[in-house]
């Protein structure tokens, strides 16, 4: 991963225990993103596997294209 790993730790802190979604976990990023100096997006998609559904989050940077989360 070309990233932080504390930022990434924090963003799933966020998510895990504080229940913030990654949408907006991702617009809090992208309002400090001079700070980080890098561009991320945030997709979501909702999955079934088995029959059984789970919701898939991606957050990767816009430039590289390398997967952060």
């Amino acid at each position: 991963m070309n990233f932080f790993s504390n930022v990434i730790t924090f963003a799933t802190e966020l998510y895990a225990t504080v229940g913030i979604s990654l949408r907006t976990i991702s617009k809090k990023f992208k309002e400090y993103k001079e700070y980080f100096n890098i561009k991320i997006n945030a997709d979501e998609t909702y999955i079934k596997i088995k029959g059984k559904g789970f919701w898939l989050w991606i957050i990767y940077c816009k430039e590289s294209k390398h997967v952060i989360a």
